[in-house]
């Protein structure tokens, strides 16, 4: 599990910063776990694994926010895997979005995940800190 440490300014983009690994429930990890740098997740290994990502937002009224779990085959070109967008009604509203998908991981160099956000106006922002408000869960389910 993973987290970010601060909040993000809404926006459109990748969330390429503030990344840690969770550490304050006695556990981080089984075996080598995944690996991180600049918003670019690497796998350790093949399989099939699921996806986890959620982050609360505050933002203004009538607006619409984003989350997007974003996947590359060819460590390149990524491609929208999963997305869900909220509306919030009032300014200073603040609801959360969670998204999860299931990935086939067939090369541990070339597959590789990233989150992304959309908002539709400026001025809301993505919760950081550690009490996981922004957080990603990978789980590996199986043999590819």
């Amino acid at each position: 599990m993973w987290r970010t440490t601060a909040s993000t300014s809404g926006g459109t983009g990748v969330f390429s910063s503030n990344w840690e690994r969770v550490d304050t429930y006695d556990f981080s990890h089984l075996g080598t776990g995944m690996s991180q740098a600049s918003g670019i997740f690497t796998f350790p290994s093949t399989g099939i694994w699921r996806v986890a990502f959620q982050s609360n937002f505050t933002g203004l009224a009538a607006q619409y926010a984003g989350l997007i779990i974003a996947i590359t085959t060819d460590n390149s070109a990524y491609n929208q895997h999963v997305k869900s967008y909220t509306q919030l009604d009032g300014s200073g509203d603040e609801c959360m979005v969670h998204i999860e998908g299931i990935v086939d991981i067939r090369n541990t160099t070339t597959h590789k995940i990233r989150f992304e956000q959309q908002q539709s106006a400026s001025g809301g922002s993505w919760a950081g800190g550690d009490s996981n408000r922004t957080s990603a869960t990978f789980i590996r389910l199986g043999d590819t």
